[in-house]
């Protein structure tokens, strides 16, 4: 693996480099769809599923979350993507991220980098730094 300041030009790992690129990427859907407009809970779930296809009621409830979107709201949008994807929208138990309206910077940080880690193996760099990441916070 190259160093800053490393002479030696040496590419890292193709698996390392597809790993990373894909937890950013879906690092950087949820940024998306947290930072999108919610003008109608359709709407939002809709633009929600094209950034996010393989996801769930668990965790749209954490992006809603994240927003500070209030449990009223939260109940209109997720009935609104059950109503979309059925049963199958389920497939994880919803489990609340935060109290209150809004999530700490670090509560957000610790949510968008599990969920982008989701899928990648126990093993893999990116939950290492996932792990390093929630002990230091």
């Amino acid at each position: 693996m190259p160093s800053i300041d490393s002479a030696v030009a040496a590419k890292p790992p193709t698996a390392y480099v597809g790993a990373v690129s894909a937890a950013l990427n879906k690092a950087e859907m949820i940024l998306k769809v947290v930072m999108s407009n919610m003008d109608t809970p359709e709407d939002y779930v809709e633009h929600y599923s094209t950034l996010l296809p393989d996801s769930n009621t668990s965790e749209l409830q954490k992006v809603l979350d994240m927003r500070g979107v209030k449990k009223v709201e939260q109940a209109a949008i997720l009935q609104a993507y059950r109503q979309k994807f059925g049963a199958a929208a389920d497939a994880t138990p919803m489990v609340p991220v935060g109290m209150g309206n809004a999530l700490s910077a670090t509560q957000a940080l610790n949510a968008v980098v599990s969920m982008a880690a989701d899928g990648l193996a126990e093993t893999t760099s990116m939950k290492r730094l996932e792990k390093l990441v929630k002990r230091n916070f």
